[in-house]
């Protein structure tokens, strides 16, 4: 392959292909458990796969396209742009190159059914064919306007019908791959269980319209037939999406609905034209594409509108034109749990009520916009007024004279004006405001319902312990105080209740979310996960009950305030006021659309809602001032009057306040307002870690005041802005979301760091850049007791997050914690081959350096994710377990990969090695301006010896030999190795890494007698000097190779460790390998002798798929092509044990190890593993 396709290859298995599983973890293992070892062996699959890479390439170029992928996949657009890719090779390039694919994958795959047709079928076969035919048919979506989904012109080829043709390689593999995972993802049988389950709405709709059409005698027995044939696949096809959580069974139903309803279709049938409009929606609400507005759905669905109206002036069908609107007018996406109650209707009805267009709307976006446009009227602060522009103005982001009905801008350009709100501008400074659109229709009964009852359960249950960090004593207190309150579901606090445990059910039917609370919390992954009650109830159900019970709840509090401030109140409903206002200010928190901070005075944020509430407080407390939540809540008296030590944090913010103060950069106003904020803060740290728990951390901001909101609304105050900044980190370290990397203090935190290296090309204070570093770079933790001594600088030099006061380790809240301690306590023994005395002294060299060396942690995380990954296989176990001291079931990784994600640790192993190179680097750079100690010696040694052996296990990363000048293999990066090697020779010449993996030129002299193996080479080499013909320099490089080889099989003996025989391909010099490059016959079989002798050492992961038995057969393939069999008997003694049988060899073997005597004894014993 050339270097390009090598490229397209990775970038496809690394990424791409959990792209076009949408994020599906069950069918991504699926697909590596069927296919995934077939690319490298099998060319049709191969092309296939550089056929849809090479046209996703093409795509991932676009910045509207990334977002898109991105929503719906754990990519971010960074890592999914190609930008570089395509300007490395050239757009006109890769698009030769995808057309050339296309073309070879399908001959190819002509040539396969052929053989198929011909019963030349085996299983393999059967899953190339299917797997290939697979990606292409997705090709031919994705290459849009590659071909129109339906075409009423006979000379043109459409989708319909080629994807109704690929039914015919489905049935043809269909026997085959019956016992395969395939076969519950792609192929449906007859007695399919879920036909009998109920059908969603569109479904019922269409079966609605079919018998209609039966009674009116519209269509024929047959033609009947046949659509409730088609109808039935469509039904099993969401039914299958539904239960396996991936929309690839609605996407493959379109080649099962069979050659009669394609004639239906292009006869122009009325039903079938409508079920494939319908089919074309649901498809578009998966994306299943690459552009929304330009796909062969899209245009179907356009097609199907012009025929309607032209026909009959409007849609026959409500149902028809809901959907069409949410394809359309929308970017409504949604989730395979929600198709079981999807009623275009109810998502028609929400989103109206929302008032958002284009945006993109999935159920949780829904609910949330809403509240937006609700809360708009909510800030109080300082007092902004609410603008109501019309759509165009505030897409344009300029002012609008808000005139009704059409405001001057769109009457001059002639647009459409259209309002959000039809109400007109007001301003309410005293109190928490709403608006109050019209009624969804789901509205609540004086009983609690059902669901409703439910849900109060699981979050007094539940959620309450989560939202108090487990906290007893805050539990016992809110339970004393609240539980005489929640009389009935007309009662304000059980309307806040149940708005937010709603809320909380639909983020935990993500498992992500669910494992991320599970690993901090006294619940278990089970306990807390919500997907079978909103697939249950549907998320549609959940979304609706949010915006009611949260504008009620609303309501209500208004009611409350406004009393509240009359004086007109009992004790207990100013309990019920204030516990009220602590649900719904945690719920804005929790908001995904709601902003921190945002400069756009038409725009509500969260700094300005937080105020509001704390006169809500004052008030409460005031007038309640023994209940006990006042212990919870920060009272100015207490900032002004106790003297609080302060931490790190605080200390740096007061000394850039002072300094400020000092040059005059601040009025007093302004120096007044920013202290107080800056006491407050510290007060609410201190309250925490005297509390142990975060809550008046959170409820701090609550009281920064209304002069700190104005100084931060302005842009121009860099303190308060920072002060924010700091405060955003701290929230996230204390676990104030509910989604790691989505939620407003993230959001606030990067873009903080924008504007930081906008003005100044970096950050100004190291403390800004270790927070940073420890938010957005790692899962960093902190408990509220570490607060008082915690510097971010400690725990951002090395960047491994951890909590050191978990109860059990295995359960830490990061992956990286658990990682480096299987790593440290395992598979550091599986990497030295169960040696003791290498163990000990890398212990002794290395581990402590951990710690203290972020270089050293990544290259322990690189390899420690790898191997995770490996040990979830029964085979590799097998065969680690037989060289190391360790059982099956203790290396097993299963319960880390079930935790953390196939996908996600597959992406946490590239991106590990990308971050060790590049520290690798800087320190080269470092040594080579001679600024090397002899720690750091050790750390760039010891990191290079692991990330050198990650590329032998991280297969096919790289090939051994390559003679294609464009392919970097690994001959080339191993003998690059000897220059990290020469830079640490002085400082760790008295270390024990110098006796184990070093070599020098004097050493290659004390060597002892050779083995037969080296034997062998010797007098290959004397045969050849005798013959003459050979270059003296060639003779010398080849001869000094040998020596090299024999020497480090002499050091293996000594210490009983295979290791630096590994390490023997360092010290080959650069003109070996320019010799081996220009295959010189010598190089090329020392090679050979020395993967075999690799191989029977166990230096790979699986014994069928490495790059020593890659080159191994290459090797044979060159030598049969030549001479027609190996040319020296030892040569195929070799090939017979590390191809034929699973012969591996101890290193006190080596001096006497003689290939023929192990061949003989196997074959006279017939025992194939000695």
């Amino acid at each position: 392959m050339s270097q390009v396709d090598f490229d397209i290859l990775n970038l496809f298995i690394e990424k791409y292909e959990l792209v076009l599983a949408f994020g599906s973890k069950v069918l991504i293992a699926t697909w590596q458990e069927e296919v995934r070892d077939l690319v490298h062996q099998d060319q049709l699959l191969r092309k296939s796969y550089l056929t849809m890479g090479s046209q996703i390439i093409l795509h991932f170029e676009d910045d509207e396209t990334l977002r898109e992928i991105s929503m719906v996949t754990d990519f971010t657009v960074d890592d999914l742009n190609s930008t570089a890719l395509v300007s490395l090779y050239g757009k006109n390039k890769l698009f030769l190159k995808t057309i050339n694919y296309f073309n070879e994958s399908l001959h190819d795959l002509m040539e396969c059914i052929a053989k198929v047709q011909q019963g030349e079928l085996t299983e393999t076969m059967a899953k190339e064919v299917f797997a290939s035919g697979m990606i292409l048919y997705g090709y031919m979506i994705y290459a849009y306007p590659l071909l129109p989904l339906v075409s009423f012109d006979n000379q043109v080829v459409d989708y319909l019908t080629l994807a109704v043709k690929f039914d015919i390689v489905e049935k043809i593999c269909a026997t085959t791959l019956a016992k395969s995972s395939f076969y519950k993802f792609f192929m449906y049988s007859d007695g399919e269980e879920y036909l009998r389950i109920a059908p969603p709405p569109v479904i019922t709709e269409l079966q609605a319209h079919l018998e209609i059409l039966q009674r009116e005698g519209t269509l024929s027995g047959r033609e009947l037939e046949i659509c409730m044939q088609t109808l039935q696949v469509f039904k099993l096809g969401i039914h299958r999406a539904v239960h396996l959580g991936s929309p690839h069974p609605i996407f493959n139903a379109l080649i099962s609905f069979g050659s009669d309803f394609c004639c239906l279709v292009h006869e122009g049938n009325e039903f079938a034209t409508r079920l494939l409009f319908i089919y074309s929606t649901v498809v578009v609400f998966c994306k299943y594409y690459i552009k929304r507005d330009r796909n062969i759905w899209i245009d179907y669905i356009h097609w199907y509108k012009e025929s309607e109206i032209e026909k009959y002036g409007k849609f026959r069908h409500q149902a028809d034109e809901d959907l069409y609107y949410l394809a359309t007018q929308t970017k409504f996406v949604i989730r395979c749990g929600e198709l079981r109650h999807f009623d275009p209707a109810l998502y028609v009805l929400a989103i109206c009520d929302t008032d958002i267009f284009n945006t993109n709307v999935d159920t949780t976006t829904v609910v949330m916009a809403h509240y937006l446009q609700t809360t708009c009227s909510m800030t109080k602060g300082i007092r902004r007024k609410r603008l109501v522009r019309c759509v165009s103005c505030r897409t344009l982001k300029i002012k609008c004279d808000q005139k009704r009905p059409t405001c001057e801008y769109c009457l001059d350009t002639g647009r459409e004006c259209v309002y959000i709100s039809n109400e007109a501008p007001i301003e309410q400074p005293n109190q928490i405001s709403i608006e109050t659109p019209r009624k969804t229709g789901v509205g609540l009964v004086n009983d609690v319902s059902s669901l409703d009852s439910i849900i109060l359960g699981i979050f007094r249950e539940k959620y309450l312990h989560l939202l108090t960090y487990g906290s007893r004593e805050i539990i016992s207190t809110w339970r004393a105080e609240t539980n005489e309150l929640l009389v009935d579901s007309t009662h304000i606090l059980t309307k806040s209740y149940l708005a937010m445990g709603a809320l909380m059910l639909l983020y935990f039917e993500d498992e992500d979310v669910v494992q991320e609370h599970a690993q901090v919390s006294d619940f278990t992954f089970k306990d807390l996960l919500s997907a079978k009650l909103v697939s249950t109830y549907g998320r549609a159900t959940l979304a609706i009950k949010i915006i009611n019970h949260f504008q009620e709840a609303i309501e209500e509090l208004n009611k409350y305030i406004t009393r509240a401030y009359q004086g007109k109140l009992s004790v207990t409903e100013y309990r019920e006021l204030f516990a009220t206002g602590m649900i719904l200010h945690t719920y804005m928190v929790f908001d995904p659309l709601l902003p921190l901070l945002s400069f756009d005075p038409g725009m509500a944020d969260y700094v300005s809602l937080a105020l509001n509430f704390d006169g809500v407080q004052r008030l409460c407390i005031s007038v309640s001032g023994t209940c006990p939540f006042h212990y919870y809540i920060i009272n100015f008296g207490d900032v002004l009057t106790l003297d609080y030590p302060s931490n790190v944090v605080i200390s740096q913010l007061k000394t850039q306040l002072d300094g400020l103060q000092e040059d005059g950069l601040l009025s007093p106003d302004e120096f007044a307002t920013c202290n107080r904020t800056l006491q407050v803060f510290n007060s609410g740290l201190h309250r925490a870690i005297l509390v142990g728990y975060p809550l008046p951390i959170f409820n701090t901001i609550i009281s920064f005041g209304n002069d700190f909101s104005r100084l931060v609304h302005g842009n121009s105050n860099d303190f308060t802005l920072r002060l924010l900044f700091v405060y955003s980190c701290i929230a996230i370290f204390c676990k104030y979301y509910m989604k790691r990397n989505h939620n407003m203090w993230m959001d606030f935190i990067l873009r903080y760091k924008r504007s930081e290296f906008a003005k100044y090309g970096r950050f100004r204070f190291p403390l800004d850049e270790n927070l940073c570093c420890l938010a957005t770079e790692t899962n960093f933790l902190i408990r509220c007791s570490q607060l008082q001594d915690f510097d971010p600088e400690t725990y951002a030099s090395y960047s491994v997050p951890q909590l050191p006061e978990t109860k059990d380790k295995d359960s830490a809240s990061n992956a990286e914690f658990g990682i480096l301690n299987i790593f440290k306590e395992k598979y550091i023994y599986v990497m030295a081959f169960g040696s003791k005395t290498l163990i000990k002294y890398w212990h002794s060299e290395a581990t402590e350096l951990v710690r203290q060396n972020l270089l050293l942690a990544k290259s322990y995380l690189t390899t420690g994710t790898l191997m995770i990954l490996y040990l979830n296989d029964e085979e590799v176990l097998h065969e680690v377990s037989r060289v190391t001291d360790y059982s099956v079931d203790e290396l097993k990784s299963t319960s880390y990969v079930s935790v953390y994600g196939r996908s996600k640790l597959m992406l946490k192993t590239i991106t590990y090695f990308e971050e060790a190179i590049n520290a690798l680097m800087k320190y080269i750079a470092k040594a080579q301006a001679g600024e090397l100690t002899e720690m750091e010696a050790r750390e760039v040694f010891a990191s290079g010896i692991l990330l050198y052996g990650y590329m032998v296990y991280a297969y096919p990363l790289l090939t051994l030999v390559s003679f294609d000048d464009q392919v970097v293999d690994y001959l080339t990066l191993a003998l690059k190795f000897v220059i990290v090697e020469r830079m640490c020779v002085s400082p760790l010449a008295r270390t024990l890494f110098r006796k184990y993996f070093m070599t020098s030129q004097d050493d290659v002299y004390l060597t002892s007698a050779s083995s037969p193996i080296i034997a062998d080479l010797q007098n290959q080499l004397y045969n050849l000097q005798l013959q003459g013909g050979v270059p003296e320099e060639e003779m010398y490089v080849c001869s000094k190779a040998v020596e090299i080889l024999n020497l480090r099989m002499d050091s293996a003996i000594e210490i009983r460790s295979p290791l630096p025989i590994f390490n023997c391909i360092v010290s080959f010099s650069s003109d070996f390998c320019r010799l081996a490059h220009s295959k010189n016959e010598f190089a090329l079989r020392l090679l050979f002798v020395y993967s075999c002798i690799l191989v029977f050492c166990k230096y790979y992961i699986k014994r069928k798929s490495n790059m020593w038995m890659d080159y191994i057969a290459q090797y044979k393939t060159q030598e049969f092509h030549a001479y027609g069999k190996f040319r020296h008997q030892m040569d195929a003694d070799l090939y017979y044990l590390a191809t034929e049988t699973k012969f591996v060899t101890r290193c006190n073997e080596f001096r006497n190890f003689d290939p023929a005597v192990y061949v003989t004894r196997y074959r006279s014993t017939n025992f194939g593993c000695l």
